[in-house]
């Protein structure tokens, strides 16, 4: 029989500085420590293909492209409202994402390129 998973609770700074330490990822929710997956390769495989477009929409000017993996199984947007607020713009298969900041439109084939069909997360 096995045994129950060891509860962590601390604050913030202390999960700060405690995940640092760690080999495997965690997140932090009111208070509580939640070990996660790691990105499979897919999802990786999505990461990579957004940041080559970046990278290559942003040559040229002083801006840089970074990415790191991701254990989501859908692609969100986030655009600032008027109001300067984040708000959420869910990517809904088969659509094209726009990025209007940075002049990019990015079309599900080559974000899911070399995944098979498009949207396949």
């Amino acid at each position: 029989m096995g045994s129950a998973a060891e509860q962590l609770r601390m604050s913030s700074a202390e999960f700060l500085a405690w995940e640092m330490t760690q080999a495997a990822k965690h997140e932090f929710v009111a208070g509580e420590v939640f070990a996660t997956a790691g990105a499979e390769d897919r999802h990786v495989t999505v990461t990579l293909n957004i940041a080559m477009a970046l990278r290559q929409q942003l040559r040229g000017t002083p801006c840089r492209t970074f990415m790191s993996d991701i254990d989501r199984r859908q692609c969100d947007v986030f655009r600032k409202g008027e109001d300067g607020l984040w708000v959420l713009h869910p990517f809904a298969r088969g659509e094209t994402v726009q990025l209007a900041s940075v002049a990019l439109d990015l079309p599900a084939d080559q974000l899911f390129a070399e995944m098979g069909a498009a949207g396949s997360v």
